[in-house]
Formats: structure tokens, sequence, C-alpha cells
């Protein structure tokens, strides 16, 4: 019987492992799947990404089980992997393993206002920080703050391998150094934010990874990409509690050796506090891995 790995392999993945498998029979198998049967594949996938009202894993995996019984051709499982679901996504950056990934936080807020911070608390930066020392991988430098358009040398003089800017943003694509509206604040449009940004990579070839804690911080996203390997962003505004809680996890799984995109996406997969859409609602990566 065909696909017999495949089966065994699906039967136990988790949400995040299915999510890599779609992909990768979207673009590896999706012309071998016979054409009266793809509008059954787009439902399937649709209910896994928008899950409709009583919608459960298991019978979904029992009716995608279904769906792939007669297929004639073969879906390749690496069965010497111990994860076969996640055969690309186990693949390292490139990362300089010799010396520590430095980690730098730029708020554009006071460092004593609590929405400045993704992290909860102080406390909880010195406890990543006693993390990264234990797995000798990365270093949390201390944070800045980045509240006037002079701040380039203060992100350069650090040599960062990670960025995490925190601060306001809108649905213009605007970046507020300082509160947003306030009449001592400094709005930067995406086009400024390009050139800073562009700036920094010039001066910091090291920089790989950014992180924009900023609402709406797509738009920024978009113009900066190309800079990068990986730029974490928001599709929208974010709630307080949930960038929090996105940050906290991300680093933990980072700090765990996860990859950036496996630490972000096994980061969406937390259970939002009730209430509140998923983090999946507010939280996206370009990656170039």
């Amino acid at each position: 019987m065909k696909n017999e790995n495949f089966k065994n392999a699906f039967i136990i993945a988790d949400e995040l492992e299915i999510n890599h498998w779609l992909s990768v029979i979207k673009e590896k198998y999706y012309e071998k799947i016979p054409s009266y049967k793809r509008g059954v594949y787009h439902q399937l996938v649709n209910n896994f990404t928008t899950p409709p009202n009583g919608f459960q894993l298991q019978t979904w995996k029992a009716q995608f089980l279904v769906f792939i019984s007669d297929f004639d051709f073969e879906i390749e499982v690496n069965i010497k992997t111990e994860n076969p679901s996640l055969i690309d996504n186990n693949k390292k950056e490139n990362f300089d393993n010799s010396n520590k990934q430095k980690i730098l936080f730029a708020y554009s807020l006071p460092l004593r206002n609590s929405e400045a911070r993704p992290l909860s608390n102080l406390n909880s930066l010195e406890e990543y920080n006693k993390i990264a020392q234990q797995n000798k991988d990365y270093e949390l430098l201390n944070p800045i703050n980045i509240m006037n358009h002079n701040f380039l040398p203060e992100i350069t003089n650090h040599s960062p391998n990670i960025l995490h800017i925190s601060g306001h943003g809108d649905e213009k694509g605007n970046f507020y150094l300082q509160q947003k509206n306030s009449d001592n604040g400094v709005e930067v449009n995406t086009n400024s934010f390009f050139d800073k940004m562009n700036f920094i990579k010039t001066e910091c070839a090291s920089l790989k990874i950014v992180i924009l804690s900023i609402c709406y911080s797509f738009h920024q996203a978009t113009v900066i990409k190309g800079l990068f390997d990986v730029v974490i962003f928001t599709k929208k505004e974010v709630p307080d509690v949930l960038a929090r809680i996105y940050t906290e996890h991300f680093y933990m799984y980072l700090f765990e050796g996860k990859t950036p995109k496996q630490a972000h996406n096994y980061s969406l997969m937390i259970e939002p506090p009730r209430g509140y859409d998923g983090l999946k609602e507010y939280f996206d990566i370009y990656t170039h891995s």
C-alpha cells in the first residue's frame, strides 16, 4: 500500500507538523492530485487553517487520510528523521556558533513604561539571560532607548545579531518614537524606516534577525525583508498581553535550541487568554531559510 510511512507520521503529527506537510504537498505534489479531487483538497486545507465551529483535529486527520488513500504517487518521508514532518525546519540558520548570538532590545518608549517592554518585567529579562548563559548560544545586551532620530549609532555600536524593536505603530505604516501622537513624539514613516534599517545593516553585517514588536509592522517588514534573514512582524494592532506572551515563548524556544522559524511557529500555538484571538492572527514571519 502506498503512503504507509506518510500515514503513520501524519496520524501522530501536531498542528505545526501538519502545517508543514500541507506546504510540502502544495509545493511538490499538487500537480499530481487529480483535478476532480483538488476541490476537496482546498476544502480540507481551509478547514485546517480556518477551523469551523466544532472542528476536531482527529476527525479532520481521518478525512485527510481518506482523501489521499487512492493517490497513485508516494509522498516521500525521511524515516531516518526522528520527526519526519520537520525535515526542512530542522536546518539550522547560518549562525556563527563560535560566539554567542547577541540580542539587543530597543524600546521607543521609556523603559519604566510597561507597554514598552515585550517581556513582562526586567526580572523576566534577567531570567532569560540566565537561560541564555546556560546554553552558551545567546547573550542579552543591556536594553536601549531609541526615542529620537539619532538612535542609529546606539544600535550599530552594539553589533547585535538579533534586534528586537518595541514600540507603537499605526495602520498607515508609521512607527513612533515615544508615545504615539504625543506632543514630543517623532513619527518615522515606512520609507524613513527602511533607510535607517538599511544603514544599520550596512554598518552591522552581523545583524541577521529583526523582530518588530510594533502594531501593524507588516508595513515595515515588507520593505526590509530583503535586508535580513528573518523578520518577525505583526499583522495588526496587538494587545500588550499577547505581545508579552508571544515574546516570552519565542525566546524560551530560541534559548532551548530551536531555530527562529521554529521558535516563531511553536509560539503561535500557545493558547491565548480567554477572550483573545490566537497568536497566529497577530504575528507572522518572513524568512529566507
